[in-house]
């Protein structure tokens, strides 16, 4: 407990960091041990997306941002699926297709201009041709495992946040000062005689 007190952590923020740890811990356990259970497809798919919701932030996700999600999965998905039926018996055209699309999530990455878009844009780029190319079966039902998968993981977090819910405000660090003065602090101008 030294150490946490030598980071300069409150309770309060001590308290929600372990919080946030024990959600995505309950998310994961619970989910990967359902899917495995009900002999699912891509059984880490679900508890994969809950643990990234669960550490992005410590307040769950509105439902309107979820159904965006679940749009960018369905649209990236389809359209990389569609790539891959037109150039998947050509490897070349196929790999700078996807050679572009992984430059410029890595590159808005590197930018800092990705937020959670990008990064699942990546990840359904990286799964939809690997298991069209692997499995012509699997290619065929792919949007909806990856549909189950952003909707189990969006549930699971909703659960971990019911059981362990989070404690005081978003940020519960100490606010920063702003940086650029204020009308009242602006000098004033004196009027000069004339």
């Amino acid at each position: 407990m030294q150490a946490d007190a030598a980071l300069g952590l409150t309770a309060l923020q001590l308290s929600n960091e372990r919080r946030k740890g024990l959600r995505v811990a309950l998310a994961v356990a619970v989910g990967f041990a359902r899917t495995v259970h009900s002999g699912g497809v891509i059984p880490y798919l679900g508890p994969f997306f809950a643990a990234k919701y669960l550490m992005g932030s410590s307040l769950p996700m509105s439902p309107k941002k979820s159904l965006a999600i679940m749009i960018i999965v369905l649209v990236v998905g389809a359209l990389l699926q569609l790539i891959v039926g037109v150039a998947g018996h050509r490897p070349a055209v196929l790999l700078l297709v996807l050679g572009l699309v992984y430059f410029v999530c890595f590159f808005l990455q590197a930018k800092g201009k990705a937020g959670p878009a990008i990064f699942l844009i990546l990840v359904v780029s990286i799964m939809v041709p690997l298991l069209a190319i692997l499995n012509r079966d699997l290619a065929s039902s792919i949007l909806s495992i990856l549909f189950q998968g952003v909707l189990s993981g969006t549930l699971l977090m909703w659960m971990a946040h019911l059981v362990i819910p989070h404690r005081g405000p978003e940020d519960t660090e100490v606010p920063r000062r702003r940086s650029t003065p204020t009308r009242s602090a602006m000098p004033r101008p004196t009027p000069s005689s004339s």
